[in-house]
């Protein structure tokens, strides 16, 4: 089962699993919604070649969650991996050629992506075990893969997200 999570603000919050849209399980799973903002970067400038390390600083850094840096926007839009540093509100892209001009450039967690007869099955109670990931950014519509048994295939078949609830997409 995979859910996307809906844009949620930060917060720690169950995920729960339906296959009717009406009864959820209620395992008490947590998912771990992250926020942070970005409050400078460094240095502001540098060659159309690339290869500048730039310094993005943060108000706090999410645990766990790959970000990645982008430079550009629409038809040339490139993504470098952010590593973090020592410093823990820090991390560190190297920038890619880009032609002169300015671009956009932001700080962004990957791994976003963003039936009609009808019947009535009896089916055995929905188990869930675990997420992955267990945690995403606040303003991330983020894949969460579902573990458990029972996920009956349905069109109804979906998570709730504290009190935000979402279909299924997939599995």
């Amino acid at each position: 089962l995979r859910c996307v999570s809906p844009l949620l603000a930060a917060t720690l919050l169950a995920v729960e699993v339906s296959f009717n849209g009406l009864d959820f399980t209620g395992s008490g799973v947590l998912f771990d919604v992250a926020a942070f903002s970005i409050t400078g970067v460094s240095p502001s400038h540098g060659p159309v070649a690339g290869g500048t390390p730039l310094a993005v600083h943060l108000d706090s850094l999410p645990q766990g969650v790959p970000l990645f840096c982008r430079f550009g926007t629409a038809a040339f839009t490139q993504l470098v991996a952010a590593v973090p540093t020592p410093n823990g509100t820090v991390v560190q892209c190297q920038t890619p050629s880009h032609p002169a001009g300015a671009v956009a450039f932001n700080l962004l967690a990957i791994d976003a992506t963003a039936g009609a007869a009808a019947e009535f099955v009896y089916v055995p109670e929905v188990q869930m075990v675990s997420t992955i990931p267990h945690r995403a950014l606040q303003a991330a519509l983020t894949p969460v893969f579902v573990h458990g048994a029972n996920f009956a295939n349905s069109s109804t078949l979906g998570c709730a997200f504290g009190t935000m609830r979402t279909n299924e997409i997939g599995r």
